[in-house]
């Protein structure tokens, strides 16, 4: 999801991944969030959300603790990045 609206309609989801969190290099990325932006967009439903984009062990570190269910990662899996 990239928007609250976006949200709303996937709250009979599982769970949502929210993006982009961070800066990313994916040329389908938008403008980052933040952490503070995006945590306070998971708050509005009641499903696990994941932070994703520009995800890796460094960004990880800053999310803020219990605000997440995980963090998903694509290129932040690979050791060269």
């Amino acid at each position: 999801a990239h928007t609250p609206a976006a949200m709303a309609r996937a709250a009979a989801a599982d769970a949502i991944v929210l993006s982009p969190v961070f800066a990313s290099r994916s040329p389908s990325a938008g403008a980052p969030l933040g952490d503070r932006r995006a945590r306070l967009w998971s708050r509005t439903v009641d499903v696990p959300v994941y932070a994703l984009g520009g995800s890796n062990a460094a960004t990880a570190r800053t999310l803020t603790r219990g605000a997440w269910a995980g963090v998903a990662a694509i290129e932040g899996l690979n050791q060269k990045s």
